[in-house]
This record gives C-alpha cells, sequence and structure tokens, in this order.
C-alpha cells in the first residue's frame, strides 16, 4: 500500500512547480462564478446566486487546501 506524501513535502513541491491544470480549472470557475453570482444577484434583487457561490467558493476551497499530515 503505497504511503501518503508528508505535508512539509508536498508543501515543497507545490511551491516548485505551481498548480496542477485541475486546480487551475476549480480556481477559474470558482471566480467566473462569483462574478456570474454578483450580477445575478444584482439583477434579480435576490440574494440566492450569493449564497450558491458562496457554497460553491467553500467547497472549492477544502478541495485545493493541501492536507496536513
Amino acid at each position: 500500500m503505497p504511503e501518503p506524501i508528508p505535508g512539509k513535502v508536498l508543501r515543497n513541491i507545490k511551491s516548485k512547480n505551481g498548480m496542477t491544470q485541475s486546480e487551475k480549472f476549480w480556481s477559474v470557475s470558482a471566480i467566473i462564478g462569483t462574478c456570474v453570482a454578483v450580477i445575478s444577484t444584482y439583477l434579480l434583487k435576490c440574494p440566492m446566486p450569493m449564497i450558491v457561490a458562496f457554497a460553491f467558493d467553500a467547497v472549492t476551497a477544502a478541495h485545493l487546501e493541501l492536507e496536513d499530515i
């Protein structure tokens, strides 16, 4: 069974190599989704798009967070 990469080593690798394509995709989609939600909230005069964007951004941030071991 493979061993997990220690947190310090993983942070070092991430600082050298940067974000993966998947991480870039999720980050950009969170930014675009938030912008769309801001415009929708203003036009519809309803807070629900911002609530949905906040939930999506929270899940995205948790997904992108490095695990501490």
